[in-house]
């Protein structure tokens, strides 16, 4: 749980640097714009994941019976998996899709 909280905390730090590594404003163009609110809802997805894990790491540490809450956990691990196949095309639409067009 620690691993995954850590590595989340990455993705979420990473996720910042791109966003000042962006040479435009969201106003400055219509693609400015798609891309900013594509990142934008994919890191509010990246961040509610977090908090998730968050929230589930309490709930281990505290002691509870993790059998009665194993589907959280595996909603919480089928949420990842959620958001990082999400982010695939995303990739290609924003970063490769232009250089193509």
């Amino acid at each position: 749980m620690g691993a995954a909280l850590a590595l989340s905390a990455t993705v979420v730090l990473l996720r910042a640097q791109a966003f000042a590594d962006l040479t435009f404003r969201w106003d400055s163009h219509a693609y400015g714009s798609i891309v900013w609110v594509t990142l934008g809802l994919h890191t509010l997805l990246v961040v509610l994941a977090w908090l998730w894990l968050g929230a589930l790491a309490v709930v281990a540490v505290r002691g509870v019976d993790l059998r009665r809450h194993f589907y959280w956990f595996a909603a919480a691990a089928l949420f990842w998996y959620f958001v990082a196949l999400v982010w695939l095309p995303l990739y290609l639409l924003l970063y490769w899709a232009p250089r193509w067009m």
